[in-house]
């Protein structure tokens, strides 16, 4: 017994060494394990927003009900059915917010280096100076390296605390009532990363991407593709300013 133990403390040394990761066990939940996926978005403050929707399957067939609508002190808990779900996108949704993927992986986000170049014109917006087009051309030689686009990514998604918390919650119900959740928090962070539950977080866009997409909310992307790129250009001046001129 004893040099059982040895053997396992053995391996578990050799495993740290070697920084090989040692998984916890994942929920398996299949489509026909779902019982209902249910959205839940909400904001504090003044606005008070909370909005709820599900989608259950029907014969086959999935579909997408409101279930609460409050805003503006406004509140409707009639039971509204808004669309049909793919059950393509389904399965998608389940295999993304199931997969614990902790890191951030620059090859799921849809940077473009032309559109970082055509954002450099509008970083105005966060400085308070004017960029000259000394600096211009210093950012655009800077976004041709990779490892600064990483390391800018990597920095727009540093927790900042806002004054009125939003979150946005995904529930997963099986028939045999077992509950699975991711939750996000503070809607101003790109992507609205990091999706925190399955015992990690989630730096996936393209669960945000999708949901999104399955509520009906059809500009999201195109405004996350552009708050990115935005936030990578920000990041890489912030880093690099001391590169910069200073102001006159």
């Amino acid at each position: 017994m004893f040099k059982n133990c040895l053997n396992a403390v053995v391996i578990l040394l050799i495993c740290l060494s070697l920084n090989v990761g040692i998984s916890y066990a994942q929920p398996a939940i299949s489509l026909k394990d779902v019982k209902k996926i249910e959205f839940i978005e909400s904001q504090g403050g003044l606005s008070g927003f909370y909005k709820a929707s599900e989608i259950v399957p029907d014969a086959g067939i999935w579909k997408l009900y409101q279930i609460r609508l409050h805003s503006s002190g406004a509140d409707d808990s009639t039971r509204t059915f808004l669309k049909k779900i793919s059950s393509g996108n389904v399965i998608q949704l389940l295999a993304l917010i199931l997969k614990r993927d902790t890191t951030i992986n620059m090859d799921l986000f849809p940077i473009n280096r032309e559109r970082l170049s055509q954002q450099i014109d509008s970083l105005d917006m966060f400085s308070n100076r004017s960029l000259t087009t000394d600096d211009k051309g210093k950012l655009r030689t800077l976004i041709q390296n990779p490892l600064v686009i990483k390391d800018a990514l990597i920095k727009a998604f540093k927790p900042f605390k806002m004054d009125d918390e939003s979150m946005y919650t995904i529930t997963v119900t099986t028939h045999t009532d077992f509950v699975f959740s991711v939750t996000h928090r503070s809607f101003a962070n790109i992507y609205n990363l990091p999706w925190i539950g399955n015992g990690g977080k989630s730096y996936d866009p393209r669960i945000s991407v999708l949901i999104n997409q399955m509520v009906g909310n059809d500009r999201y992307e195109k405004d996350a593709v552009k708050s990115l790129h935005s936030a990578i250009i920000f990041w890489i001046y912030m880093g690099y300013r001391d590169y910069f001129k200073k102001s006159p």
